[in-house]
């Protein structure tokens, strides 16, 4: 009961977020119709196969991924041998990843390495999401489009961390996250209309220096949503390595420890992330 309980919550959470987009993309379709009709029709269908596979299609998979048990993140220095070899099995690891654990010398060191490997490629994963996420919603000046592709790049990342992973967080954990990732993303549409109210233009001339309004609030709504993103990224990881109930006992300091985290990668997110726009940019106008 309690599983199609949290089923039912993530259900309702993606019917929220289809009502709030579906009217602004009706309103953008209905403009791109006076053009011509078949044209209001293509912008429809891509919308949906958008959703499709970019929203549901990670969804579905998360959700169909075998439940974490227990505490991934323990101590294999101090485990007996056959402890060892059924937390081995529980990794999910490949052919060749598990054979060469097996024929080290010492299994415990070996283990320890390739966690160590496995969390540095899971960063790695998050930056590249956040740094997508913080480009596509600067670039862009459409608020229902920034909602719309923040959310199915962070249900994106969330699915391919788990698929890595082998495991997924408890359905109360999803939701939790589902939660928070859809909250956010409204919140920050919702701040992108302050921001559109103040005058960056004034306030930078003040200080000598001239920058358009467009460039500080594109800015703005990026570098907020690369920190959502990396704020998801790293609750993800939290939640796999330590299970429901550790996670549960240490909440205060785990969140403090990722927003922590999500501060320190900021600066490497945003600075990365213009390079990257602005090659995209440059290919693109070639």
């Amino acid at each position: 009961m309690k599983r199609r309980h949290y089923l039912g919550w993530i259900v309702v959470l993606i019917m929220i977020v289809a009502l709030v987009v579906i009217g602004n993309i009706i309103t953008i379709g209905e403009k791109i119709g006076a053009i011509h009709p078949w044209l209001e029709w293509g912008f429809y269908a891509i919308f949906i196969l958008f959703v499709i596979f970019f929203i549901i299609w990670p969804l579905l998979r998360t959700v169909l991924t075998p439940e974490i048990g227990g505490d991934i993140q323990k101590n294999v220095s101090q485990m007996m041998p056959a402890e060892l070899t059924e937390y081995i099995k529980k990794l999910k690891l490949n052919k060749d990843e598990r054979t060469q654990i097996n024929i080290a010398i010492n299994r415990a060191e070996a283990i320890s390495e390739f966690l160590a490997k496995r969390n540095e490629k899971f960063e790695g994963i998050i930056k590249d999401f956040a740094q997508d996420v913080f480009i596509i919603t600067a670039i862009s000046q459409s608020g229902s489009f920034d909602l719309l592709s923040s959310i199915a790049i962070n249900f994106q990342m969330v699915n391919k961390l788990i698929r890595q992973y082998g495991y997924r967080p408890s359905y109360y954990q999803l939701l939790k996250m589902y939660v928070s990732i859809v909250s956010a993303s409204l919140v920050i549409t919702s701040l992108d209309d302050i921001i559109d109210d103040i005058d960056f233009k004034e306030i930078a001339g003040t200080a000598g220096i001239v920058f358009s309004n467009i460039f500080f609030r594109s800015a703005a709504n990026g570098a907020m949503n690369a920190f959502v993103c990396l704020k998801v990224g790293f609750a993800t990881i939290k939640y796999l390595e330590m299970g429901g109930k550790r996670f549960t006992q240490n909440k205060l300091t785990i969140r403090s420890q990722i927003r922590k985290q999500a501060r320190i990668n900021m600066p490497t997110i945003l600075k990365e992330g213009i390079l990257k726009g602005r090659e995209k940019i440059s290919s693109f106008c070639e």
